[in-house]
C-alpha cells in the first residue's frame, strides 16, 4: 500500500468537503480553514 502526502493550500478547500464529519474533533470552520491555508509553510 502506498501513501501520498499533499500539502494543502488555498484552492484545496473543496477537498475538506469530502471528509467524514467525525474525522476531526470539531467541525471544520471555513474561515479558520482559509486562514490556516493562507499561512505559508515553513
Amino acid at each position: 500500500m502506498s501513501v501520498i502526502l499533499k500539502r494543502m493550500t488555498l484552492g484545496d478547500e473543496a477537498v475538506f468537503d469530502r471528509i467524514a464529519p467525525d474525522v476531526f474533533g470539531e467541525p471544520i470552520h471555513p474561515e479558520r480553514m482559509r486562514a490556516y491555508l493562507r499561512t505559508p509553510a515553513p
